[in-house]
């Protein structure tokens, strides 16, 4: 808003200027000058805006938001401009915003939705990339690395008293039907994740038994899907719902 306000501005100066063609020559050389004193001042702001302020699209959860980036405003004097939702939400963002891109970084999300997307990022490769272990080293040059952290089954042992939940398969339980939380996988990188955990654990990515469980699963699931990652992890931690696919 500020910098179409003052684009706006910018304009309206020049407009009073070339208005005054039939005023004395002094009073139109002074409202000349103010004008392009007032365009160069207009620029010079949207240029310190544009340079302090850094427009980040993050799926991440509020506790790794919070940790990271205040540190970062303070440690660089930079404001961040925060906007967040699923990671399939913003990559589609990303991908119409392809022509006029509105975004500097977007922080979260798996690699394979990065691997597919390269043409949207400029390539960029860390100072200290070569501080992380290799495995997790920018190969490609379009994404890096920052936090280390596992998928997980949470569960509420208050709703599950006398039920066993050590892995997937647990999750096949009849008691358990429409009290799983999970969120799409075409729409999260943490739901993505556990599907692919998942396929991996029943016997691969193309193992018709790891699919047959996939549906049986989301047959148990019974049509629940969260709106969010997050939403997974607090309605298990609110009572609304039993276990959680989480991270």
């Amino acid at each position: 808003m500020k910098k179409k306000l003052l684009s706006i501005l910018a304009v309206f100066g020049l407009i009073l200027a070339s208005g005054c063609g039939n005023n004395a020559k002094e009073e139109n050389d002074v409202k000349e000058e103010k004008a392009e004193t007032k365009v160069e001042e207009s620029a010079e702001e949207v240029k310190k805006d544009d340079e302090e302020t850094l427009i980040v699209y993050s799926p991440n959860s509020e506790g790794l938001i919070n940790s990271i980036i205040p540190a970062f405003e303070e440690k660089y004097g930079i404001t961040v401009q925060l906007e967040q939702a699923g990671t399939g939400e913003l990559f589609t963002k990303l991908r119409g915003e392809a022509s006029a891109p509105v975004a500097d970084v977007i922080f979260g999300g798996s690699f394979s939705t990065y691997s597919e997307n390269k043409d949207l990022f400029e390539e960029y490769v860390s100072s200290h990339d070569s501080e992380l272990p290799e495995a997790f080293r920018n190969k490609d040059g379009y994404k890096t690395s920052y936090t280390l952290d596992g998928s997980v089954i949470i569960v509420n042992k208050d709703l599950t008293d006398g039920i066993e939940i050590k892995g997937y398969k647990d999750l096949l339980n009849p008691e358990l039907k429409g009290k799983i939380a999970t969120s799409d996988p075409t729409s999260s990188s943490s739901a993505f994740s556990h599907l692919t955990n998942m396929l991996v654990a029943m016997g691969g990515y193309e193992s018709d038994e790891a699919w047959d469980y996939v549906d049986k699963l989301f047959k148990n699931i019974d049509g629940k899907i969260q709106s969010s990652s997050s939403s997974v992890y607090k309605t298990v931690v609110d009572g609304e719902m039993a276990v959680g696919i989480s991270y």
